[in-house]
């Protein structure tokens, strides 16, 4: 029993650290990443959800999406980064897609709060708008910058906010801990994620 407790947190350790060196970029994912992703749903917790969560603040991508890779190809579009942005001791959440595409490159934003339900997170966007060509940093969020709110923003958010499911933004947590690393669910598509921490907020 000891010796199969040591192996298994062997390769626990070697997951973790496959994951944290992965670069932030879902299409480079492979069977490692996808074999250390199941080696962390089958490992113990790190850490507890709650504390973990209000610990996460900072600036999280996504290093492992398979259902993303399968979606975007036939459209030989690329989403990286796939971004996460943690603030107010993990309560509130904003969402950064840039979508690359032969037709052009757009950042696809969201924002809004965190509630957690047992072992999951649930995520209830409250926000959403669109910048087209930014190849750099995404823009702040337009509705609540205190500046004008032009009519394409106010119909993206309204857009948004009607096609914002609850239901489907609930996503158990399979593994989460302090260095950084987190994979949880995506029911709908009965696809697991991985994401790590690539800064911490101030």
């Amino acid at each position: 029993m000891r010796t199969a407790a040591v192996s298994s947190s062997a390769v626990t350790a070697a997951a973790i650290s496959l994951l944290l060196a992965a670069p932030s970029d879902l299409h480079a994912a492979g069977p490692a990443e996808a074999a250390a992703v199941a080696a962390l749903v089958r490992a113990p917790p790190a850490a507890s959800l709650a504390s973990a969560v209000a610990a996460s603040d900072g600036r999280w991508e996504v290093v492992y999406a398979p259902h993303i890779q399968r979606l975007s190809a036939p459209f030989a579009a690329t989403i990286k980064p796939l971004r996460y942005t943690l603030s107010q001791s993990g309560t509130r959440l904003r969402s950064d897609v840039l979508c690359s595409a032969p037709f052009g490159s757009s950042w696809l934003s969201a924002e809004g709060r965190v509630e957690l339900r047992g072992d999951a997170v649930d995520v209830l966007f409250e926000s959403f708008w669109v910048r087209s060509g930014e190849a750099g940093e995404p823009l702040g969020n337009p509705l609540t910058s205190g500046a004008p709110v032009s009519a394409l923003d106010s119909l993206i958010n309204a857009v948004g906010r009607l096609g914002f499911v609850p239901s489907l933004s609930r996503f158990p947590v399979r593994y989460i801990d302090s260095e950084g690393l987190t994979v949880f669910e995506f029911p709908p598509l009965a696809t697991t994620i991985a994401a790590r921490r690539v800064s911490v907020s101030d």
